[in-house]
């Protein structure tokens, strides 16, 4: 993304954003599919007894989730967005083996 001029300084506070957003729907995902006697619980099983809507943590875990993927968009970092950047050939970047066969070809 340096290399590309998609991230520089400016965009570090952004970009920590982005990585806060994330480990906090990992936070709350572990709480949610954390092993309890040696397996993984499924969400049915978290919620037995509970209200999906009231549940603190998949309601963190659902925001963050829109959080972070908000910020990919935001980057270029899903497939849907990446689509809509012009990214240039790095000036570091060496020929790719594969790109160099199929040229000879």
């Amino acid at each position: 993304m340096v290399d590309q001029g998609l991230l520089t300084v400016l965009d570090l506070g952004t970009l920590e954003l982005c990585c806060a957003a994330y480990a906090l729907y990992q936070e709350a995902a572990d709480v949610i599919y954390r092993p309890r006697r040696g397996k993984t619980q499924t969400l049915a099983q978290y919620l037995a007894g509970r209200n999906s809507q009231t549940c603190l943590e998949l309601t963190t875990m659902r925001g963050a989730w829109q959080t972070y993927k908000s910020y990919l968009t935001e980057f270029g970092l899903s497939p849907a967005s990446r689509g809509r950047i012009n990214i240039k050939p790095s000036k570091n970047a060496s020929e790719d083996p594969m790109e160099k066969l199929l040229n000879e070809a």
